[in-house]
């Protein structure tokens, strides 16, 4: 599977990807949701996964209309330690993941988004 994750603080990014890889999957990673957006019209992603809160970027509604064009996506997970931000994902039809999590918690998510997505 091919993976963007979109995180400002780069320590947390680098584990990421590193165990998702492990899992065999593709990821690149960027601070910005603007940058993201460049990559992902080469990249073909299955799953987003970003940060809610990155100062001084794109929106998050505006991000997921930009993301949602893609014919590979298959979902967006947006991830906090702010647990008002779930209501957003909710509203912005993302799932959503709390801060801190485990690998298994994001690892199950990202399952659970991809085997709920229609083909």
């Amino acid at each position: 599977m091919h993976i963007i994750i979109i995180e400002d603080q780069l320590d947390l990014a680098d584990l990421m990807k590193s165990i998702l890889e492990k899992g065999g999957h593709s990821v690149v990673i960027h601070p910005t949701r603007w940058q993201a957006i460049q990559t992902a019209r080469s990249f073909n992603p299955d799953v987003v996964i970003s940060d809610y809160l990155i100062p001084h970027d794109m929106e998050m509604p505006k991000f997921l209309e930009a993301i949602r064009t893609l014919s590979t996506l298959k979902c967006v997970i947006i991830m906090s330690g702010y647990k008002e931000a779930k209501a957003m994902a909710n509203q912005c039809q993302a799932e959503f993941i709390l801060k801190p999590f485990t690998v298994q918690d994001i690892s199950a998510k990202i399952n659970a988004c991809v085997r709920a997505t229609p083909n």
